[in-house]
């Protein structure tokens, strides 16, 4: 295989960026308010009172960091990379909306 092209590269980081943040924020939320619980029956109450997409939804805020640090330090395709991961969020969030 050849080398990635460099600006592939940093798309790519940044969409896999994009993706990996608004779940850590998601598990950091679950961690700080509800770790008395088994981690799967807490995803099972949310989704019991309809809340699982509005947590998701919430968890997809700090993407603006991590997308303003990557158009202060002119990383485009970096930033442009987390846009891309915070649409694939948003089309999980929302066929989490339609299906739960």
């Amino acid at each position: 295989m050849g080398k990635i092209n460099p600006r592939l590269r940093h798309f790519l980081v940044g969409a896999a960026v994009g993706v990996a943040v608004p779940m850590a924020a998601f598990y950091v939320f679950y961690d700080s308010h509800y770790s008395h619980i088994p981690f799967a029956a807490y995803v099972q109450m949310l989704s019991a009172r309809s809340m699982l997409s509005k947590i998701l939804s919430i968890s997809a805020v700090p993407n603006l960091l991590c997308f303003y640090l990557c158009l202060w330090a002119n990383r485009d395709q970096a930033a442009r990379g987390i846009l891309g991961g915070t649409m694939i969020t948003a089309i999980a969030v929302a066929a989490l909306y339609f299906i739960y």
